[in-house]
């Protein structure tokens, strides 16, 4: 049953992945701001798929302690989730 519902999410990123890039290619003239909130909502379109079809969740610890001003954030990559959870988590950023 896990491998299912494994190969159900991997659907779902694929279509949802294509679909979204396309609307935010579409979108390349709005500002920073409203193509961010594009992109954020698909981080948490898959984050909810994940918590759903594949029991994933995940909880900020000391959330207060996150700057709202621009700040350089360091992330030890260890898994392709947090592409998706920075992007929850954080305010607007860049990927260096």
């Amino acid at each position: 049953m896990q491998s299912v519902r494994s190969i159900l999410f991997l659907l779902i990123m694929i279509v949802s992945g294509i679909l979204w890039s396309l609307v935010l290619t579409a979108c390349f003239l709005l500002p920073y701001r409203w193509r961010w909130g594009i992109g954020r909502s698909w981080a948490g379109f898959m984050l909810f798929n994940l918590k759903t079809l594949c029991g994933l969740g995940y909880s900020v610890a000391d959330s207060g302690n996150i700057p709202r001003q621009p700040v350089v954030i360091l992330s030890k990559h260890q898994s392709a989730w947090e592409t998706l959870g920075l992007q929850r988590i954080f305010p607007p950023f860049v990927w260096v």
